[in-house]
């Protein structure tokens, strides 16, 4: 188990929603308590809705909610199900990649510019026609492949170089 939290990062910490000490990953900016990913999440919805130019009395009906039962996710007061996130995907238009960008960047790289790096080549692919998309996935595909070629040939080259160097 230890090696596993080593080779995910996880450091142990206490967040104040649970009794229980959690292994978590820190971000770019630390570790978020889960009260703060909340926070982030409220934010962000509540900005999706505005972009929209919606209300959030127009907004609640199209997701079978009352505007007071609505506004406690733009507070943070509670807490979104999965399912309600695929729902507000589906009617104010953004992908459930960008919510989570905006809480967790640290999920997409390794340093800030590898994350938006990657956001904004998730965003770019996304926005392709399907027959570029399919031409493009040949691509990576080929190029991870190389890729992986190369990385084996230079642990073997490595490993030759070691026994080499044991080996009078």
């Amino acid at each position: 188990m230890d090696a596993y939290k080593n080779k995910m990062e996880l450091v142990e910490t206490i967040d104040p929603e649970i009794e229980k000490p959690v292994f978590r990953r820190p971000g770019f900016e630390g570790i978020k308590t889960l009260g703060e990913i909340d926070e982030r999440i409220a934010t962000f919805i509540r900005k999706a809705r505005e972009d929209k130019d919606l209300t959030r009395a127009e907004l609640a009906p199209l997701l079978g909610l009352s505007m007071q039962v609505y506004g406690r996710y733009e507070r943070a007061f509670s807490k979104m199900h999965v399912t309600r996130m695929i729902h507000l995907c589906e009617i104010l238009g953004f992908m459930p990649m960008e919510m989570l960008f905006s809480v967790a960047p640290h999920l997409w790289g390794r340093t800030p510019e590898e994350a938006r790096d990657t956001m904004e080549l998730a965003q770019q692919v996304v926005s392709l026609p399907h027959g570029t998309k399919r031409d493009l996935l040949a691509l990576v595909k080929k190029m991870v492949a190389l890729e992986r070629a190369a990385d084996g040939a230079a642990v073997e080259t490595q490993r030759g170089e070691e026994r080499a160097f044991r080996e009078p």
